[in-house]
């Protein structure tokens, strides 16, 4: 959108040859960056389509201070292993 905020998303499916089973993954956020800080919200939805029940949402926030550190690093790692070829950094 501009240099301080942006838009990320990612979609990824993996099948499991042993049980046939297709794995999907949606990861979409936002994120706004400042000289100071920085903040990121990001929303996250896992299952397969052969168990409509078994879909898992989670929704994450993170706080960035800039040379201070931030408020949720796993966010980052798992934004990252969602969407191949995307850099989190925030600082």
């Amino acid at each position: 959108m501009t240099d301080s905020i942006h838009f990320f998303g990612g979609f990824t499916r993996n099948k499991v040859i042993k049980t046939s089973v297709v794995e999907k993954t949606e990861t979409t956020g936002l994120a706004y960056e400042s000289c100071c800080w920085a903040f990121r919200i990001a929303h996250f939805k896992e299952g397969s389509d052969s168990n409509p029940f078994g879909k898992s949402y989670s929704t994450g926030m993170e706080l960035v201070l800039t040379g201070l550190g931030s408020s949720s690093s796993p966010l980052k790692g798992k934004i990252e292993g969602n969407i191949p070829g995307y850099k989190a950094n925030l600082w």
